[in-house]
């Protein structure tokens, strides 16, 4: 939870796109790390990181076109703040000066709560497996008509001669 919120901080004094987006990827795993420990499966984690993931690399490959020329520039101060806070970090941990761990009751009570209400395993049987299979193969349809419709040379991204 720390590490989250002293990733969010430092993208404040971050201006180059690729450090943006690692530190935007480094804060959605945590972030998916963080959820499934809550929760009673990962699947909802996963399906986060996934979507996150594929909306970073377009948000990816429109940065790198638009600022391709871009040289850049490490920030040694920023680097030098950074490493000197998770090695404070670590050692407290390692002190045991700070407790990291989310394991509290309320947590625990939590996660009972899931294991009776609201297991995954339903989707899995005969009749909504049907409708999970059908989504899995629309889906897989989309994705390759999404890939023959685009053409690289009649996109909005093409290169000038």
């Amino acid at each position: 939870m720390l590490l989250m919120l002293m990733i969010s901080i430092f993208t404040i004094f971050i201006s180059h796109p690729l450090t943006l987006s690692i530190m935007l990827f480094l804060q959605t795993i945590l972030t998916c790390l963080f959820t499934g420990n809550l929760t009673f499966n990962y699947w909802y984690s996963y399906i986060l990181f996934i979507i996150m993931v594929g909306g970073m690399l377009i948000i990816f490959i429109y940065m790198i076109n638009i600022a391709a020329n871009e040289k850049f520039k490490a920030n040694l101060n920023l680097y030098l703040i950074l490493l000197t806070m998770m090695s404070l970090f670590l050692m407290m941990k390692f002190f045991k000066i700070m407790n990291f761990s989310i394991k509290t009751q309320e947590t625990l009570e939590f996660k009972n709560i899931i294991n009776l209400n609201f297991s995954m395993m339903k989707y899995f049987y005969m009749p909504i497996s049907m409708i999970l299979i059908f989504a899995m193969i629309y889906l897989f349809i989309i994705l390759i008509l999404t890939v023959k419709i685009s053409n690289f040379s009649k996109g909005p991204m093409r290169q000038m001669n």
